[in-house]
């Protein structure tokens, strides 16, 4: 278990932030959860840029250990609970960390472009850019192509069980609906979603 010191901090609508909330859940781990007010520019604060220099959420404080960047808040809590969701094995851990630095490389840019502007502009009352959103559902298509190729052969993305690289890729399609992400045109994608939901840590990390 981890200390009581340990301190969360994010945001509820972040889908970085949706994969870290999970875990915590999922592995039922201890921590004061601090709401970083994105709208408000809570996070270009002085006091929460101590934390996170960069201004941005999710960040995690473990007594004097603090872990910035989704994905790697990710590993560490696994590894802190000790869970095969970071598979020990050598060649599955390979494939977690490849989806997961594909989907900071590649996939979280092209949902993020259309999440940005048609959620997020609205929001600050700023016009939609739609050549963006085209470019960003191009991109999108071309991404969930691999995505469901390797759905059709897997029940999900490293195997027959589900790891942190489920919840890397998966975040990014939390809007997907609103936002008018094309993902009933990859049928394997939509199973996986569906699947991943029957855990409740994720359903219920759901923006």
């Amino acid at each position: 278990m981890m200390e009581d010191a340990m301190k969360y901090f994010y945001h509820p609508i972040s889908p970085n932030c949706r994969k870290t909330t999970a875990l915590l859940d999922f592995l039922d781990l201890k921590a004061e959860r601090i709401v970083v007010d994105l709208p408000k520019g809570e996070q270009m604060k002085p006091e929460f840029l101590a934390v996170n220099p960069n201004g941005m959420v999710p960040t995690l404080s473990d007594g004097t250990t603090v872990v910035r960047e989704s994905n790697v808040i990710s590993i560490y809590l696994a590894e802190k609970a000790g869970s095969e969701i970071f598979p020990a094995d050598s060649a599955r851990r390979y494939r977690v960390m490849e989806w997961m630095f594909w989907e900071q490389s590649h996939f979280m840019f092209a949902c993020g472009t259309v999440f940005f502007q048609r959620l997020i502009k609205p929001m600050l009352g700023q016009d939609v850019d739609e050549g963006k959103v085209e470019e960003g559902i191009k991109k999108f298509r071309r991404h969930a192509k691999v995505l469901n190729a390797v759905l059709e052969e897997d029940r999900y993305l490293v195997g027959d069980k589900l790891s942190l690289a489920d919840w890397a890729v998966a975040g990014h399609l939390s809007f997907a609906d609103k936002i008018g992400l094309p993902v009933g045109e990859f049928p394997a994608v939509e199973r996986w979603l569906s699947l991943l939901d029957e855990t409740p840590a994720w359903k219920a990390a759901a923006p």
